[in-house]
């Protein structure tokens, strides 16, 4: 069944061949584990969700280890106002050693996961009419 493969699955220990890109980027041990089996050990995923889940504290400043001179924010300004995501400007520059053409062909290839749509009881609920609504209208039959 899906679910339990999903447990399983994130109850492994990643290999140090999927937690390599991850440390190499200077996102700490732990953080990188809990990423990977937060995305199903999809590495870029994982990359993007450590990136919008800071680690406490944070895992390493930019350009001290892994990610070599660290983002370029000026890059990060010109990926944000061509409308990427922060997170994902940064992933992808830091990706792409702050090459902005490659960075950008990496946002359009890779787009940061969708957020999870409502439940169709949350979305129903949220246009019921509240009693103060109700109290306002004339009641039918009267």
């Amino acid at each position: 069944d899906v679910v339990d493969r999903r447990r399983a699955m994130a109850a492994r220990a990643p290999t140090e061949a999927e937690l390599a890109p991850l440390l190499g980027l200077g996102i700490n041990r732990s953080h990188a584990i809990k990423g990977l089996q937060a995305e199903q050990f999809r590495v870029n995923q994982a990359i993007d969700w450590c990136l919008t889940h800071p680690a406490t504290p944070a895992p390493v400043p930019l350009g001290q280890g892994g990610g070599g001179n660290g983002v370029d924010e000026t890059l990060v300004v010109q990926l944000t106002s061509m409308g990427f995501a922060s997170a994902h400007a940064r992933n992808a520059l830091l990706l792409n050693n702050n090459n902005l053409n490659t960075a950008m062909e990496w946002c359009l290839s890779n787009p940061p996961p969708q957020p999870k749509k409502p439940s169709k009881a949350t979305t129903n609920a949220s246009v019921l009419p509240t009693n103060m609504e109700i109290e306002g209208e004339e009641k039918l039959g009267e």
